[in-house]
């Protein structure tokens, strides 16, 4: 923290005292001088007092966390420290913060060497990235003739996770893909299960031939080779501005992260690798993987993401270059056009499995028919589920009021919250060690 600035707080008082000076030489007279004495040593010592508690006060803030989820706590704690011999009466703290009602900003008093302590606990209420600091200080002498203002430049980002609820009542598709599992479709690549031969067709590698079978026969034969269900699940977040309602927390972008947070959740939890698509400001591609890294690493792009202006028409032309055959494309969006449907159709027919999560917009304050929608995808084969504002979820990992939250430490040391809903008693992955506040 920076030395106090001192500055003349009650210009009054010096021109007073200036005042009954310049009488009191102009005209000698008991009752003058003695006023002139005492306005000019009550400014006097009102400026040593500040002069003296200037270079003496500190001030420090600690965060106990740099991230939390929409309905966690943020905690702070403050130290004030007083070591000069006189006490400072009032002291206002000004904060900075842009963390949405997060009331840091109070007046205290702090008595001459003395310490003062307190600790600030709100909800977060809304995801993103946010500043705690700077923080200034404000005081005075007794008199407030001479003010002081201390300015601690030092800030902090915290991010605020958005929440993740329990999808367990939608039921998502599961692809198609190479594996060790029988099964009536047969694969267009080499799987770990053949399943049978044919004759070969050109375009056909080399090294598919059964050469046993091409021997017997007399001709080219190839293996066929099976698919079995796939975990790889491929998130696209519809955020064009264009097709959005609703404002603040109440708004399909909201519901929108909400749901890809959650489904990206519950993949993890499934042991299923999950990727993202979402297109804001900036495009986003974050590849399919599978743990609790894939899980925060798809959680911080949400964490910033905002509207931007891209069609999801042209989203999923881009997103069909990363998504394969035998992948599940769930698709979260309050856009009720067919036009994405077509090519939402197309990756189908490329043999990625489609699902559709409808953030209804008419709930939001928007105009349209989702039920119309999910009729027409219907008719397509391809599951739709309407979301609508208000819509009731449990919250996975949102802290029990009645005790602390409990923390994985991995072994690199970065803390990480026990997302599932926590028991007394829990055994982590290996290498990692259960913390309790």
């Amino acid at each position: 923290m920076n030395k106090a600035q001192i500055h003349l707080g009650n210009p009054l008082a010096l021109i007073l005292a200036g005042s009954a000076t310049v009488l009191a030489i102009l005209i000698p007279n008991p009752v003058l001088t003695t006023l002139a004495v005492a306005l000019v040593g009550l400014v006097s010592v009102a400026g040593l007092w500040a002069w003296h508690t200037r270079d003496r006060l500190s001030f420090s803030r600690t965060l106990r966390l740099e991230w939390a989820q929409v309905g966690d706590e943020l905690e702070e704690r403050f130290v004030l420290r007083n070591d000069s011999s006189l006490s400072l009466f009032w002291i206002e703290l000004e904060d900075g913060s842009t963390v949405p009602g997060y009331p840091s900003s109070r007046v205290e008093a702090v008595d001459g060497h003395n310490i003062k302590r307190w600790t600030l606990a709100a909800e977060c209420q809304q995801r993103g990235l946010y500043r705690l600091g700077p923080m200034t200080l404000h005081s005075s002498d007794p008199f407030g003739i001479w003010g002081l203002t201390w300015h601690d430049a030092a800030t902090r980002d915290v991010l605020v996770y958005p929440p993740i609820v329990d999808l367990s009542g939608i039921d998502l598709p599961r692809g198609q893909t190479m594996g060790p599992s029988r099964t009536s479709q047969r694969a267009y690549q080499a799987t770990t299960d053949a399943a049978g031969v044919r004759e070969y067709a050109p375009g056909d590698s080399l090294s598919r031939i059964h050469w046993p079978s091409t021997a017997r026969r007399n001709e080219f034969m190839v293996k066929e080779f099976d698919l079995y269900p796939s975990g790889d699940v491929w998130v696209v977040l519809d955020l064009d501005g264009r097709v959005q309602a609703g404002t603040g927390r109440e708004s399909t972008v909201e519901y929108g992260v909400m749901l890809a947070s959650s489904l990206a959740y519950r993949a993890v939890q499934e042991n299923r690798a999950v990727g993202l698509a979402v297109y804001g400001p900036a495009r986003t591609i974050v590849q399919p993987d599978r743990g609790l890294a894939q899980l925060w690493r798809i959680l911080s792009v949400l964490t910033t993401a905002a509207p931007g202006e891209m069609p999801l028409e042209h989203v999923l032309a881009e997103v069909g270059a990363h998504v394969t055959r035998g992948m599940t494309a769930v698709v979260v969006t309050p856009a009720l056009e067919v036009d994405w449907v077509v090519r939402l159709l197309g990756l189908a027919r490329r043999g990625v499995t489609p699902s559709v999560l409808i953030l209804d917009p008419v709930t939001f304050g928007g105009h349209g028919d989702a039920g119309a929608l999910a009729g027409v995808l219907a008719d397509m084969g391809i599951p739709g589920h309407i979301i609508r504002q208000g819509q009731a979820f449990d919250l996975i990992a949102r802290r029990d009021p009645r005790r602390r939250t409990r923390y994985r430490a991995t072994v690199l040391g970065r803390a990480i919250p026990i997302v599932a809903p926590t028991r007394r008693q829990r055994t982590g992955p290996r290498g990692q060690r259960t913390i309790e506040w």
